[in-house]
Formats: structure tokens, sequence, C-alpha cells
């Protein structure tokens, strides 16, 4: 009988400077993918995939940084990329941006078991484990790139200007 796991595969974050200390774009890499959204004709937010070592927006050139790790199917990635498009489907310089989506689909992928020290500039963005004391860690090492994490839960909320991060 052959037993299946499921593949876990590194979860990286990678950001580029669009604006020095003021803007930065934001992209998430699942294996050897990247998924990034951008703004679209219209302003319409357009997500897209690409393989290789930075995102098409060359969010990280270098290499990324590990935030966490998945077990989530590439169909069950797609189902979630066409859940979040379908309820922000324009994009929004100050809220429906690049780091709203790289966030929550960061949390999504790692089920709240994340590690990102990064505060996304995003007006709206709340994210908390469904369990905030939940026990859990990793630990992962790629490319020269290493890291350890664990912790009992992490959340971050966004309101125009104002931002909170609990962990």
């Amino acid at each position: 009988m052959l037993i299946r796991s499921k593949m876990t595969r590194t979860v990286k974050l990678g950001r580029t400077i669009l604006v020095p200390l003021v803007a930065q774009h934001w992209a998430i890499k699942v294996g050897d993918t990247w998924y990034e959204i951008s703004i679209g004709s219209h302003k319409t937010a357009s997500i897209s995939r690409n393989t290789g070592y930075a995102a098409s927006s060359g969010a990280g050139e270098l290499g990324g940084e590990i935030v966490g790790v998945t077990e989530k199917t590439d169909s069950e990635i797609d189902r979630w990329i066409n859940a979040w498009h379908a309820k922000h489907d324009s994009y929004e310089l100050l809220s429906e941006n690049c780091q709203k989506f790289a966030f929550e689909f960061m949390v999504w992928l790692t089920d709240g078991n994340y590690k990102c020290d990064h505060r996304p500039d995003a007006r709206e963005v709340l994210t908390t484990d469904s369990e905030f004391i939940n026990n859990k860690g990793f630990a992962r090492a790629e490319d020269g790139n290493a890291i350890a994490s664990y912790g009992l839960g992490q959340g971050q909320a966004s309101a125009g200007p104002f931002n909170l991060g609990a962990k």
C-alpha cells in the first residue's frame, strides 16, 4: 500500500523598493512560483505568477526571506487566489494593494504559523490566527537562508495610518 504524504514547500516574502523610505512592492513565493498582485488597466487588480529567482516586479531579487512553510496544493492555492481576487478586484494604492494580498496570502498559506517582521502599509489588513495561542513552530533552511520560529500566535491589524501587531 502506497501512502502519499503532503509536500511541504517553503513560503518566502519578496520585497522591492518603489519609492525609497515610502513604498515597497511585496510578492510571495511558494516553492518555485512567485505570486504577486499589480495594477491592471482601469485600476483593476491583476494577479500574476512566474518562476525564477525573483518575481516579475523584481521583488525578492536577493532571493526573498523565508516566512514559513505550507502543505497547500497548487489547486488549493488557485482556489484561494480566485476567491481573494473576486473580493478585491480593483487595485487601490492605500488599501487593496500588493502588501494586503501578500500578507493575507502568507497567513493563509502557513495556517497562521509565519515569521514576518515587516509592517504592511495597506490601510485595511486584519489577520489573526484562528486560535491566538496555538503553540506552532517551523524550521527551514534553503539557498543560504535559515530560520527557526516558535510562538504562541500573532496578529496584524491596520486602519488608515494606524497599525497594530501582536505576537
